[in-house]
């Protein structure tokens, strides 16, 4: 059991997991802890005795709290269960979606998209989804648009407001510098441009 990880020593356990997460809001005493999870109270205790012995929990005058190095576990559980429920609302799309289009820092914060829909593009309509983009941002004053391409054609779509935010990958706007197309990020004055 040492040798794993602190990572994979609390989710190698739905108890250990679940302790950490509703520890991740704030100190809980004992019975609020095994109320809350689906356990039993030995599994708890028993759970709560190997967290403290591995430093990621602590007793604490109300019951027990995260340490530091719990905290930091907790952030990745966090992360691990929203890339979860991403993954629950279309397993289908996910499971034929090629990650590797998008740039790595869009990777690693897609978890953060909450809530979403997936808008698939069928024959003949192969790019409905650009159509329901340009649909959407029609119908609103403003909208936070996160783009790994840059699409000219919607730019007279895009809501012109000080609430409009654009976060574009580097590669995008070295791409549209590189063409000398600097009078696109002018379209909008009011709109906020931003590197991801």
């Amino acid at each position: 059991m040492a040798d794993k990880s602190s990572h994979q020593f609390v989710g190698s356990s739905t108890v250990r997991t679940n302790i950490v997460s509703q520890l991740s809001a704030g100190e809980a005493p004992t019975d609020e802890l095994i109320d809350g999870l689906d356990g039993s109270e030995s599994a708890v205790y028993n759970a709560l005795s190997e967290l403290n012995e591995r430093g990621l929990v602590r007793e604490v005058a109300d019951g027990w709290g995260l340490t530091g190095h719990g905290q930091l576990v907790a952030q990745s559980v966090s992360r691990w269960q929203s890339i979860e429920e991403l993954v629950e609302t279309d397993p289908e799309y996910w499971e034929t979606y090629r990650i590797n289009t998008l740039p790595p820092e869009f990777q690693r914060r897609l978890h953060e998209i909450t809530p979403y829909e997936i808008v698939r593009g069928v024959r003949p309509k192969v790019n409905r989804n650009h159509e329901v983009i340009r649909e959407r941002m029609q119908t609103v004053d403003s909208c936070r648009l996160i783009s790994p391409i840059y699409l000219p054609e919607n730019d007279p779509f895009i809501p012109d407001s000080p609430e409009t935010k654009m976060l574009l990958t580097r590669g995008v706007v070295d791409g549209v510098l590189a063409n000398e197309d600097r009078d696109i990020f002018e379209v909008h004055p009011e709109s906020q441009v931003r590197l991801a």
